[in-house]
């Protein structure tokens, strides 16, 4: 790519180590039905060394760039609008979710800034919500905006005292409440730091977001139950190793109708857990009546605690590392695309991706003879998955 024979146009990052282009969305910022640009560039210092910013590109701003061009995003030119973020090291734009949240027809933003600080430790992090009357309507180029206290440019954001880089995965909208609106799901796959990194996925009723929406900079804890729905978290030791399963770590979170009920499920990445061999990864399935029958704010449980499927990796696997569901042979059903950089079948961490075709599988569990009071008992039965091309192994159900 370095002829520009080779690309329609190009963008540069304005300075050294700026990391521009370290995640990139398209979304219909000026609602002409175009998609525009939103890409991040977390290394930004425009108010303080590596702050971040995201720039949104309007499809009026590129579209007129000549073919082959090369277009550096310096004098407040090449871009529609910026946003920076408040203070040095915060990593602003670590992720990005852009959903309308209060149905007003414009998408709203959660932005992440991994890195933040408090008075308590270093490198927290924590998610920002920007409704679209806070940064909506710009036509010009060069805009700039910045989450700095006192420009009330932010609704509210999202902290966690046993966080750690929390906001480095994408926040993810999704309906388990049965409220009138999107719930939101916020991501600490480290948290727990230093001792265990047992992980967290919060799940914030839309009530709770919407509330927030008359607001201006206002700080929600996630310590507080009443903030949150559900909150899942690691189980703090497995069979194979204590603490450190960093739920929702590798491929983060997604929201997936996986039973074709058309109701949200839950499908958390968990590529640094323990639950077949160390490091092995998981990905964990949870079914929307699981979440959705628990009534009221504040549970606090583990995926064992939810009804659930899981497939794990092998040793040091780290299965989950991504994962894509998708129709890939266009038989109407969906299929399975799960990244393991650790696999070592041709060479050492030569990694793999596993192709599961007919995703769920069907699981049918024999009867129990009798009754029992035991902790724990052994389920047979069969996993049915015709369509699939290979094997299933370490799938718990």
């Amino acid at each position: 790519m370095s002829n520009n024979v080779n690309y329609s146009f190009r963008l540069d990052g304005v300075a050294t180590g700026d990391s521009f282009g370290r995640a990139i969305y398209c979304n219909d910022y000026d609602g002409n039905g175009k998609d525009d640009l939103y890409i991040s560039a977390t290394q930004t210092d425009y108010t303080g060394s590596g702050s971040g910013s995201l720039y949104i590109i309007g499809d009026t701003v590129f579209s007129a760039f000549p073919n082959g061009s090369i277009q550096t995003l310096t004098n407040n030119t090449g871009f529609t609008l910026r946003i920076d973020g408040a203070a040095a090291n915060d990593v602003f734009g670590a992720s990005l979710l852009i959903h309308d949240f209060n149905n007003d027809s414009h998408a709203d933003l959660v932005i992440g800034a991994s890195e933040t600080s408090d008075v308590s430790a270093a490198r927290l992090g924590m998610y920002y919500l920007i409704d679209s009357s806070k940064y909506f309507g710009y036509t010009t180029e060069g805009n700039v905006l910045s989450v700095v206290s006192g420009n009330n440019i932010y609704n509210a954001r999202f902290t966690f005292s046993d966080r750690y880089y929390m906001g480095r995965l994408d926040a993810v909208a999704a309906n388990f409440t049965n409220e009138n609106g999107s719930d939101l799901i916020l991501i600490s796959d480290l948290g727990g730091y230093p001792t265990e990194y047992r992980g967290y996925v919060h799940i914030i009723p839309s009530s709770v977001v919407l509330n927030n929406y008359a607001d201006s900079e206002k700080d929600i804890s996630l310590d507080d139950p009443d903030n949150y729905f559900l909150k899942i978290y690691g189980e703090p030791s497995t069979p194979y190793y204590a603490g450190d399963q960093e739920i929702g770590r590798g491929a983060g979170v997604r929201v997936i109708d996986v039973n074709s009920d058309n109701l949200d499920d839950l499908v958390i990445s968990a590529s640094w857990s323990h639950y077949a061999a160390y490091q092995s990864g998981s990905l964990i399935i949870i079914d929307h009546t699981a979440i959705a029958g628990l009534e009221g704010n504040g549970h606090s449980l583990t995926p064992s605690d939810l009804l659930r499927r899981r497939y794990d990796g092998g040793y040091r696997h780290f299965f989950g590392d991504d994962l894509v569901v998708t129709d890939l042979n266009g038989d109407d059903s969906n299929d399975l695309l799960i990244g393991a950089q650790g696999t070592g079948y041709v060479a050492s961490y030569g990694g793999s991706v596993y192709v599961v075709y007919n995703f769920p599988h069907t699981v049918s569990l024999d009867p129990l003879p009798a009754h029992t009071k035991q902790d724990s008992f052994a389920l047979t039965g069969s996993v049915s998955a015709p369509n699939s091309v290979t094997n299933i192994a370490g799938v718990e159900s």
